[in-house]
């Protein structure tokens, strides 16, 4: 990811996941920052960049981010709002503007619960959150988990001919992929994805919402 931040500067940052598949595939002497400078370098957009000594750093920050499906987003009196419930988008890692959606989101419902009178903020009430959430943030979010580990399951080569499919690919079938559309995304696979796919699909599957829903429904059912 890059972003102009005037004055000659920018904001370059890089995602890695620590999968299995980094781990079979992961150079032996795999450094973060390295490949961070590494791929600086190699980029089009720092033509005046030839080397790593040539990269003038001014600040350096990491942390983590999360993409697993959360079951819910709220309890009693507490919303969560982005990194706190995965609120960034698992395909591209894109998180502030959904980030600050979240919270907006959280504000309307704050408002909602303590203009009751009494104030209401029950678990039942803060579940508005969730239903917003799930609506306006977490639409399609299972079919866009799933296409990510697709992704990350893939060794440097075959990623990096996925993202030159993907700069051949018409503008409206990106749109679609990015609004989740999960067979756009597999029609970008090739024969020697199908290991990839199947076995990712059968670790997600449970994951998905209705199905997640289902389990839970099933496990609260008491028999009279």
């Amino acid at each position: 990811m890059i972003f102009d931040a005037g004055d000659g500067k920018a904001k370059v940052g890089l995602c890695h996941m620590g999968n299995e598949a980094h781990e079979k595939h992961a150079e032996e002497d795999f450094q973060l920052l390295q490949s961070l400078e590494e791929w600086i370098v190699r980029d089009e957009r720092f033509p005046e960049i030839e080397k790593k000594g040539e990269i003038e750093e001014l600040e350096r920050h990491q942390g983590s981010a999360h993409i697993q499906m959360p079951n819910q987003v709220s309890s009693e009196s507490v919303m969560g709002v982005g990194d706190t419930v995965s609120t960034i988008d698992p395909l591209w890692g894109e998180g502030i503007h959904t980030g600050m959606k979240s919270g907006n989101l959280a504000g309307i419902t704050a408002l909602e619960a303590l203009g009751t009178n009494p104030v209401n903020t029950s678990e039942q009430k803060m579940s508005d959150y969730d239903d917003r959430w799930w609506s306006e943030i977490g639409d399609n979010r299972w079919e866009r988990n799933l296409m990510t580990h697709i992704m990350y399951r893939m060794n440097n080569q075959r990623y990096d001919q996925l993202m030159e499919d993907l700069k051949q690919s018409r503008q409206d079938k990106i749109s679609q992929l990015n609004n989740g559309n999960l067979l756009k995304g597999i029609s970008l696979m090739k024969i020697r994805d199908l290991p990839n796919i199947a076995e990712v699909t059968k670790n997600r599957i449970p994951q998905h919402p209705k199905i997640n829903s289902l389990q839970v429904k099933v496990r609260e059912y008491k028999p009279n």
